[in-house]
């Protein structure tokens, strides 16, 4: 079970992988990030944030 002390850690770390996928993608527009679809990234970011929050 998740340790509710380290859920600020859990949450800057979430923060942290959904502003970097902002700033690639929406401010330098990185072309690879831009091109990636909606589904794709889901697919690619997913899997961690579900590890920040459960594991």
């Amino acid at each position: 079970m998740c340790d509710p002390e380290r859920a600020p850690l859990r949450a800057s770390l979430i923060a942290s992988q959904l502003l970097g996928l902002a700033l690639s993608r929406y401010i330098l527009k990185f072309p690879p990030m831009v091109a990636t679809t909606e589904e794709e990234l889901i697919a690619w970011l997913s899997p961690t944030i579900q590890r920040y929050l459960t594991e």
